[in-house]
């Protein structure tokens, strides 16, 4: 078999601009994507570290969960004003600490992103947290 120089020549101009044009469009959806969900594992965590605090949520007045919340985003450096609204309901002994938001993040011209976030702390089951419980 003879090994010809056009069978060997590689990728054409045109294979390599839609090469580049693919790894632009992943590298651009993951900068753009990505700094909201490290902000929403920030949130996991410190729903998760309040899960774990020494005398239990359920002796945490509705403030005092708020402040703890709000300075370790402050800390964490939690940029997402949305994710900042903090709803703590009680029934009985049970307190359920709720952080639900969404996030439009413009991608090209006129197309957005829409990212839902739901993040749960039930404080009868602690080691569940951040994913809502159906009961």
């Amino acid at each position: 078999m003879v090994n010809l120089p056009y069978k060997q020549r590689g990728m054409s101009l045109y294979g390599w601009v839609l090469v580049l044009m693919v790894a632009g469009f992943f590298f651009t959806v993951a900068f753009k994507l990505g700094p909201v969900y490290i902000d929403n594992s920030f949130i996991a965590s410190g729903l998760k570290d309040l899960g774990r605090h020494p005398e239990g949520v359920e002796t945490l007045s509705n403030g005092q969960i708020k402040k703890e919340l709000m300075q370790f985003f402050s800390i964490n450096n939690v940029r997402n004003e949305e994710a900042k609204n903090i709803k703590v309901q009680r029934n009985g002994e049970v307190v359920l600490v709720n952080i639900d938001y969404e996030i439009r993040v413009p991608m090209f011209a006129n197309i957005d992103v829409v990212l839902t976030f739901n993040n749960q702390l039930n404080s009868k089951f602690p080691g569940q947290c951040c994913t809502p419980i159906n009961e």
